[in-house]
């Protein structure tokens, strides 16, 4: 995570020294996918986050290709109520999460692209790169705002069921987008990008739960109460009687998150240069 940092820090100085620089910003929403997810797609549509923002540099290459380096904030929740299905709505669980992620990727324009004007107005393109991102859950409890991290649900940091999970991972941003030409120096696009993270635990569910009044042993009672919601939903008030071991989650699947975004980007180069800058870009396809 601290790498990739620094690697977007040094790379922004020297973009801003190169030809061929766009400074953008975009706006549109974050969604959660994850263990809380329902098996049919129409409910998932309310694990929608909330309003993303991103700001970003990218440096174009001879027409073809551009990387960019961004930093992006959102938000990512999900919710067993949302579920048709009735085993989820009874498990009860729910999170959600702040997001912030730094990420550096590189972008494959297949009919060219025009940064400074030009005949290329549509400029489509696919993208792919490294991400490093921040979470962390948390839940509604009795009025209360409570992170789960530190509760350890599925007795995490106990000494017993290992270690409390990071709450900086990493993760493998793809997607496709299009850029459309409104200006000599001003684009608006559109970006749709997939992360495959490598953590399992955006949403604190995972594997396991262990046995409520073991857990209360080892990590104290609203750890025991938080990692079993059940008892809330059938408005009971003993625990459940769930051995140690029982399925929570579904540890042999990651967490992703998507995001969807209007982008606006503006050239930011000297204007000097800007048509000896314009015959480095042709056009590989049609006009339109």
């Amino acid at each position: 995570m601290k790498s990739l940092f620094l690697a977007v820090i040094i790379l922004l100085p020297l973009m801003h020294n190169a030809q061929g620089i766009q400074l953008g910003f975009g706006v549109g929403k974050s969604v959660y996918w994850g263990d809380l997810n329902a098996p049919e797609f129409s409910s998932n549509l309310n694990n929608n986050g909330g309003t993303a923002i991103q700001v970003f540099g990218k440096y174009n290459y001879k027409g073809r290709f551009g990387i960019k380096a961004g930093v992006l904030l959102g938000k990512l929740k999900g919710d067993d109520a949302n579920s048709s299905q009735q085993w989820q709505r009874e498990r009860n669980l729910n999170f959600k999460s702040n997001l912030a992620e730094i990420s550096l990727t590189g972008e494959y324009y297949f009919f060219g692209f025009q940064p400074y004007g030009g005949e290329q107005v549509f400029s489509p393109y696919v993208t792919a790169g490294l991400a490093g991102f921040y979470f962390n859950p948390m839940t509604e409890f009795e009025g209360n705002t409570y992170e789960l991290q530190p509760l350890g649900t599925e007795g995490q940091g106990s000494g017993k069921y290992g270690k409390k999970y990071n709450k900086y991972a990493f993760s493998l941003p793809f997607g496709a987008g299009a850029i459309i030409k409104a200006g000599r120096n001003f684009d608006i696009g559109l970006e749709i990008l997939a992360r495959r993270t490598f953590t399992d635990y955006i949403d604190d569910i995972s594997s396991n739960y262990v046995n409520y009044y073991e857990l209360m042993q080892l990590n104290g009672e609203l750890a025991a109460r938080l990692s079993d919601r059940t008892p809330e939903y059938l408005n009971q008030r003993e625990p459940m009687e769930r051995n140690t071991g029982s399925q929570r989650g579904g540890a042999g699947v990651q967490d992703w998150y998507f995001t969807a975004m209007v982008n606006l980007s503006f050239n930011i180069s000297d204007s000097d240069n800007l048509f000896r800058r314009k015959s480095q870009y042709k056009s590989y396809c049609p006009k339109f």
